[in-house]
């Protein structure tokens, strides 16, 4: 496969090869095309010095978080499980802000890549 291709191009020679027939195949295609667009926003987003410094923020609140509930023991029930609400709302947040689309192009392009093997002698 040539890799110097980008995952754009692939798609493209895909779609060409389908293009009278295979209509299944067709909508898997525009399938991974509009995920394709979608992660790689996300990723520029990710990158974006605004969003690393939210994550930097988030981060910080959770540790702050984690100390408050492992060093103050006079916290009582009601704010222990605030602190843990908290905590839980923070993670979620962070989740979205550490995840890593550039593996979930990686497997788009490891599908396109079979697809145009198995494809490569019509």
């Amino acid at each position: 496969m040539n890799t110097e291709q980008t995952i754009e191009e692939k798609i493209k020679k895909l779609k060409k090869i389908h293009s009278k027939w295979h209509p299944d195949a067709r909508t898997l295609i525009s399938d991974w095309e509009e995920k394709l667009i979608r992660l790689q926003a996300k990723a520029e987003w990710l990158k974006h010095p605004n969003t690393v410094e939210l994550r930097q923020i988030a981060m910080e609140q959770v540790d702050l978080i984690n100390d408050i509930l492992a060093n103050k023991e006079d916290l009582v029930e009601s704010e222990r499980k605030t602190m843990f609400a908290m905590k839980k709302a923070h993670q979620v947040y962070l989740a979205v802000l550490i995840s890593n689309p550039e593996n979930e192009i990686k497997g788009i392009e490891q599908s396109v890549d079979a697809e145009l093997i198995n494809n490569s002698d019509e």
